[in-house]
């Protein structure tokens, strides 16, 4: 099956990750919203952001070329620079201002494994530094 998954409290399941955002402010709309028309296009930058011609993985998505060889340095570097300039757009932390919502919860998987992984692929590369990347390291730092 398809990660994530929930299953609600009436037994029904549920996945991909933005449905289920969807649902919870469907389900509690008490709450403050996770998905307006502003999130939606913030989650759709991610696309304009990250690396293209890259393999698809699980868990290491974006981080390899079709070849099988890490993407560029360069590349990684202005992936984090964009994302980085979007995350200043709005004051932040967080991608749509103040409050976690879905653009965060789509990013936050891709964002964490570069922190952990970049350092590995590329020496001194670090996206949690913040003299290079003030917003994302305020990002994570939030998260």
């Amino acid at each position: 099956g398809t990660t994530p998954r929930i299953r609600w409290a009436d037994g029904k399941e549920q996945g991909e990750s933005m449905d289920i955002v969807k649902a919870l402010d469907d389900r509690y709309p008490e709450t403050p919203p996770l998905f307006d028309d502003a999130s939606a296009g913030l989650v759709g930058k991610f696309r304009e952001c990250f690396p293209r011609a890259t393999r698809p993985s699980s868990r290491a998505a974006f981080l390899f070329r079709g070849s099988g060889g890490p993407v560029a340095r360069r590349d990684f570097e202005a992936t984090l620079e964009k994302t980085d300039a979007l995350l200043a757009e709005r004051g932040g932390p967080f991608f749509a201002g103040a409050a976690p919502t879905a653009p965060d919860i789509a990013w936050a998987p891709f964002l964490e494994r570069y922190a952990a992984q970049l350092p590995l692929l590329h020496e001194g590369l670090r996206p949690r530094d913040a003299t290079a990347y003030p917003h994302l390291a305020r990002w994570y730092d939030a998260m």
